[in-house]
């Protein structure tokens, strides 16, 4: 703990990121949370709305390796959310429709609450504030081994407390395929969670991980590591 204080106010006093930068990301991340709270605790499982609150310790702190790891894990999420709600809204085409896969449909809802609406565009900048903040402190090589072993925790969680796919939280992390309607019935649901374990670090992770790893400097001062 003493360690993280001393992190704390080094970064405070000295940082790379704008202090009233953060502080707007902690009003923001409040609402979030306060906003997502009621709907079920088990909606923070998304990888999507858990980066929130990584981001939100990772600005604080200035851990390059943090918002590395959140790079990886949403950068595919929040670009098939764009391209799925953008599409939906201009053009009226649900683009993934035919693989059962649309993760911005919800916004077209007329049920869904405005508010819970508003939040939701983070799908469309968060993504964008990461990048900036990464190129800021460097990317941080660790991010492959963390990330992949942070997904996995998520993973395991959202099998073993999710248990309805109808339920308040959904389809989390397509734990029950790739459907957010009907459980996915070609293999075990133990096999179909291990098929994820293995393609997030393989197929999702790895190949950003090599693209980042030559595009970003990495961390240049201990504020930026963990």
């Amino acid at each position: 703990m003493k360690f993280l204080r001393e992190r704390f106010r080094k970064c405070l006093s000295g940082g790379k990121i704008p202090v009233w930068l953060k502080v707007i990301f902690t009003l923001y991340a409040a609402v979030f949370v306060g906003v997502l709270a009621p709907a079920g605790p088990l909606n923070l499982l998304w990888f999507c709305n858990a980066a929130v609150l990584v981001i939100l310790l990772a600005l604080w702190l200035e851990s390059s390796l943090l918002l590395s790891m959140q790079l990886l894990a949403i950068l595919w999420p929040h670009l098939f959310w764009q391209l799925d709600y953008f599409t939906q809204m201009t053009l009226g085409i649900k683009i993934f429709k035919f693989c059962g896969l649309t993760p911005a449909e919800y916004m077209f809802d007329p049920g869904f609450a405005s508010l819970r609406r508003c939040l939701s565009m983070q799908h469309a900048w968060m993504l964008y504030f990461l990048l900036w903040m990464v190129w800021r402190l460097g990317y941080d090589r660790r991010a492959l081994g963390a990330q992949t072993l942070y997904a996995w925790v998520i993973l395991l969680l959202s099998y073993a407390l999710v248990r309805d796919i109808h339920g308040p939280a959904g389809n989390v992390n397509s734990i029950y395929g790739l459907s957010a309607s009907e459980p996915q019935t070609r293999m075990a649901p133990w096999l179909w969670l291990v098929v994820l374990m293995v393609f997030m670090p393989l197929c999702w992770y790895g190949p950003l991980h090599f693209v980042f790893r030559r595009k970003f400097c990495p961390p240049k001062d201990r504020c930026s590591t963990v």
